[in-house]
């Protein structure tokens, strides 16, 4: 069986993170060595030129090292990774959502703990990717929910907020 690294989420921000990922990777040797990513969202040109223009960055400061990226659209990934996964033919990086626990549960993602550096990654990133104890993935982003409003209109119709 060929342990998976998880990455979570595939967003132009994410590619810092996977940067991170791949600077834990071994110095290559005597032989190159291929980082297969599966990712999604193929279908964002601007998402896949910024993720392509990561790993031309990360395999220059990385000799022997290379990286290839095959893209799917997010169904199409899932699919491929319950084919591939228990087969022992997945990629080294991929995406999954954090509540995607039998890819751990199987085996098939090797624990984070030892290979990031956690300094840089704000700890609730990191605790919604910890499963018993050991954390799975890196967050490639986050983002908030807002609600706007007009504070002259909601006094005109009597509504008042709290503080």
């Amino acid at each position: 069986m060929r342990a998976s690294l998880s990455i979570r989420g595939a967003a132009a921000a994410g590619l810092v993170t996977l940067a991170v990922l791949f600077g834990a990777a071994p110095q290559a040797n005597a032989e190159d060595v291929t980082i297969e990513v599966w990712s999604h969202e193929a279908d964002e040109p601007a998402k896949v030129a910024f993720r392509e223009l990561a790993v031309k960055s990360f395999e220059k400061s990385h000799p022997g090292t290379k990286v290839k990226i095959t893209w799917y659209e997010k169904n199409p990934l899932g699919a491929a990774l319950k084919t591939a996964l228990p087969a022992g033919k997945g990629p080294d990086v991929f995406y999954v959502e954090p509540d995607q626990t039998e890819y751990i549960t199987a085996g098939y993602i090797v624990p984070l703990d030892d290979l990031v550096n956690w300094n840089n990654i704000e700890p609730w990133a990191r605790k919604v990717w910890t499963h018993n104890g050991k954390t799975y993935g890196i967050p490639q982003e986050a983002y908030t929910v807002e609600l706007y409003y007009n504070k002259d209109m909601l006094t005109k119709l009597g509504i008042a907020l709290p503080e």
